[in-house]
């Protein structure tokens, strides 16, 4: 019942303020970036769908709302953004690293399989020092991760070949 009633108000709110969406603080974060930190999916819909372009707003260390919600394994977000815009995977932050190392970084198979999903392309994708998300991986020693990357680029692959 709360949670209706403040999703309605920051609708009724954006709907007379829509410039609200891209207000940011000193360290240039976000109502969605914020939304997205919390897990509050009503109020980064609600933004959305006032200004999607909003999901391309980035923090002073080139990080997004993605790389936040994957960094952090928040599902429902990562799923929301992607949702909008797949091609939010893309971006990279001041260190060259995107989404998809973020959810390398916080170990959620869900995060990595939905992101690879957007785009298995970026998998191959280097930050400043070189490393692919795969490298990330294999380095810190995060098997459950690795082994997601396998079974889904082995998939992804096959679909792939199959479908040619």
């Amino acid at each position: 019942m709360i949670g209706n009633l403040f999703s309605d108000i920051v609708r009724e709110l954006l709907s007379t303020w829509p410039e609200v969406c891209k207000l940011c603080d000193s360290s240039n974060t976000s109502p969605l970036y914020s939304a997205a930190v919390q897990d509050h999916l009503d109020v980064v819909n609600a933004i959305l769908d006032v200004d999607v372009s909003s999901m391309f707003i980035v923090r002073k260390n080139g990080k997004t709302s993605l790389h936040n919600a994957a960094r952090y394994g928040v599902v429902r977000i990562v799923k929301a953004l992607i949702a909008r815009d797949p091609g939010i995977v893309c971006i990279k932050d001041k260190k060259g690293q995107t989404a998809l190392h973020m959810a390398v970084k916080g170990q959620c198979t869900s995060v990595v399989e939905e992101i690879l999903l957007a785009d298995p392309s970026i998998l191959n994708e280097r930050d400043k020092k070189g490393n692919t998300a795969l490298h990330m991986a294999t380095r810190k020693a995060r098997s459950q991760v690795r082994i997601s990357h396998f079974f889904l680029l082995s998939y992804l692959l096959c679909f792939h070949y199959t479908c040619l």
